[in-house]
């Protein structure tokens, strides 16, 4: 933190840490249990999202605040109706929040969108909303699935579930929460399975019957996007049919990593039914064994294509698609007794979790080479219910990402990182010498060496590369607007960071836009070039652009292993205008 004290304007500003792994090896993989706890009593129960933290040994650990509430209530018991066996798809994932139905909530449910720390897989109650149709109507859903953009969540009912028969889409607003009118709506579309393609051009959705007078259909949807729309939003009317097909008792739908093939699960089959997913939608072929009936009401499809399910005997299988054949690879015997609710594989295809109806735990099967299972351990706690799971694994990857972690200190991170640090906390700050008036009076100035020079070489901006391969870095600078918490504001173009140099290194003139090149340091072999950023100057409308809240560049490193020691001048240019004030706001330094 940098602190100014003047009779006229001051500036605080702080900085933040930018760090990114080499690899994603080792991370642990989070998994998420919604409990969608049974009544007691007759009384519908908190619902709670269960989290689990699994290392890359195995070893499962709750995460910090699990369980969470949703503030909302789990079924009500009118879900578990026959041939549905409870089935519930209630949860989704984008890549920073979790998205969750309270099916107990009535006449309507609701929905809670939870932020999610792609770091340490700790959630954040966020809100729960409830959702209407494009048409205005308030709707009930017992199906949610989100696309691989984050963009765009869709919400399907069935009267089975005493839900709404209808397909709806919801735009995901940049906060996480949607929209709460949807921005498209098929009516009279029934929906028990609900799956979006990875392309995000396709949904999918299953329906098992009524027994009495609707029989089974698969059926696909075009989104109005294009292939790997990848920012896709749809409007009004675009979600439009693309067939589909009956079948005997389908609960649950999912497409390949590829969008080009379309699986479907069915209760009390024991098989999976697949399709070219592109409509109309013609049956290429169905796995079943020989053997008594058992519920294979739930499905999941890994990264690699691999088809999990549960066969006619009631073990889990995985198949994979050889030649356009859906081929077999094996089974191994369930370990749990209820009926299995959710699949779901962990996206390094590492885990299977599988949970059952009222079972109150959620069983890990570790993956071996060609799909085969084996049961590693439950993990247990959890309320008897209708349990979803998602999971993901721990974001801090490779070379050319970014994790950024605010800290008042340096983030800790896994080696073969690449780490910036500043010496600044709120207990230590900054101070900016006392702005003075400009030789022609119309702007006030102060400038100071950044970090100060006093401290020594290990405390100014230092920028710490292990990363394997050598690779080139970038180090970027931002800033928040100075305000004094009365409405007095000074812009973030008043603040300049210029004359950056490596410490201890031999410095050269650089060409345009490159100030200055500098080389050889004693802790830094390799070479860094300095551009300027020049503060605006508030009296001359054609100044610099000075800095804003987007990243600037103002060094880079071509090959960045080493310790780069680097200090500038931080300069703040102020209005004449200006009423006196303390002035605070944020510098933030990156490195990617």
């Amino acid at each position: 933190m940098v602190v100014a004290s003047v009779l006229s304007p001051l500036a605080a500003l702080v900085h933040s840490q930018t760090a990114s792994a080499a690899s994603s090896a080792g991370l642990p993989t989070f998994v998420y249990v919604n409990e969608n706890p049974a009544p007691v009593n007759g009384v519908a129960q908190t619902n709670m999202v269960a989290g689990y933290s699994l290392s890359s040994s195995g070893t499962a650990s709750p995460l910090a605040g699990s369980p969470y509430n949703s503030g909302g209530l789990g079924y009500d018991g009118s879900y578990v109706v026959a041939p549905r066996t409870g089935l519930t798809l209630d949860m989704a994932r984008t890549s920073g929040y979790l998205y969750v139905l309270n099916l107990g909530d009535k006449p309507n449910v609701t929905l809670s969108v939870f932020s999610i720390n792609v770091y340490t897989g700790v959630l954040s109650y966020k809100t729960t909303q409830s959702l209407k149709d494009a048409g205005g109507a308030p709707i009930s859903a017992t199906s949610i699935a989100a696309n691989a953009a984050g963009t765009i969540l869709y919400t399907g009912g069935s009267p089975n579930a005493m839900s709404s028969p209808e397909l709806n889409a919801f735009q995901i607003n940049a906060d996480g929460t949607l929209n709460p009118t949807a921005t498209s709506t098929l009516t009279n579309v029934i929906v028990d399975g609900l799956a979006v393609s990875p392309d995000g051009s396709m949904v999918a959705t299953a329906y098992p019957g009524n027994n009495t007078t609707v029989s089974g259909y698969v059926a696909l949807f075009a989104t109005g996007c294009s292939q790997g729309g990848a920012s896709c939003t749809p409007s009004g009317g675009t979600l439009t049919s693309l067939g589909h097909s009956a079948q005997t008792c389908p609960t649950d739908v999912r497409f390949s990593p590829d969008s080009k093939e379309l699986y479907s699960a069915a209760c009390s089959q024991g098989g999976v039914t697949y399709y070219p997913a592109a409509g109309p939608l013609t049956s290429t072929g169905t796995i079943t064994n020989s053997g008594s009936a058992s519920s294979g009401q739930a499905l999941a499809v890994g990264s690699d294509g691999t088809v999990y399910y549960q066969d006619v005997n009631g073990n889990l299988a995985s198949a994979q698609l050889v030649s356009g054949v859906l081929t077999p690879n094996g089974s191994v015997a369930y370990a749990g007794t209820s009926t299995i609710t959710t699949l779901n594989v962990s996206p390094d295809d590492a885990n299977l979790f599988v949970g059952g109806f009222q079972s109150a735990t959620l069983l890990d099967y570790h993956i071996t080479t060609g799909g085969g299972l084996v049961y590693a351990q439950s993990l247990t706690g959890l309320s008897p219910g209708l349990p979803t799971a998602v999971s993901f694994v721990s974001q801090c990857p490779g070379v050319n990402s970014v994790c950024i972690d605010q800290q008042s200190l340096q983030a800790t991170v896994l080696p073969g990182t690449l780490t910036i640090t500043t010496p600044y906390t709120a207990s230590n700050p900054f101070v900016l010498p006392a702005p003075t008036l400009s030789s022609d009076g119309t702007y006030l100035q102060t400038s100071a060496v950044f970090p100060d020079p006093l401290l020594p070489a290990s405390q100014q901006i230092v920028v710490t590369s292990t990363l394997a391969g050598d690779p080139s870095w970038t180090l970027s600078v931002a800033a928040s607007d100075l305000t004094d918490g009365s409405g007095g504001v000074i812009p973030a173009s008043g603040l300049g960071f210029t004359g950056a140099t490596l410490l201890g290194g031999t410095c050269v003139p650089g060409t345009a836009p490159v100030t200055s090149v500098c080389s050889h340091a004693a802790t830094f072999p390799g070479s860094v070039s300095f551009t300027d950023l020049t503060a605006h100057n508030p009296a001359v409308s054609a100044s610099p652009p000075g800095l804003s809240s987007a990243p600037q560049s103002f060094a880079t490193s071509p090959s960045g292993d080493g310790a780069a020691q680097i200090d500038g001048t931080l300069t703040l240019l102020v209005p004449t205008s200006t009423p006196a004030g303390t002035y605070t706001g944020t510098i933030t330094f990156s490195a990617i």
